[in-house]
């Protein structure tokens, strides 16, 4: 079972605050839902690029699924070899 967390985003975007927010979220929780503020963005593809953003921001253990304006990101375990 994967404990879930909700996040907002508004009007700033994508700031140095909100990564570490993030990452905050993430040291209990595998899976993350960020909401974006409507006003804030014209468009579909700027939640394709926020997403695109914070998935980059994050690092290469993390994916992104996108509903309309909410951006569920999901943490990968590590492997061990």
């Amino acid at each position: 079972m994967t404990a879930k967390g909700q996040f907002q985003i508004g009007k700033f975007g994508v700031t140095d605050g909100v990564i570490e927010s993030l990452k905050l979220h993430f040291i209990n929780r595998k899976t993350v839902k960020v909401s974006i503020l409507r006003g804030s963005l014209k468009g579909r593809e700027e939640v394709k690029k926020m997403a695109g953003e914070l998935v980059n921001k994050l690092g290469p253990n993390y994916d992104c699924t996108i509903i309309g304006f909410t951006i569920t990101i999901r943490k990968h375990s590590k492997k061990i070899r």
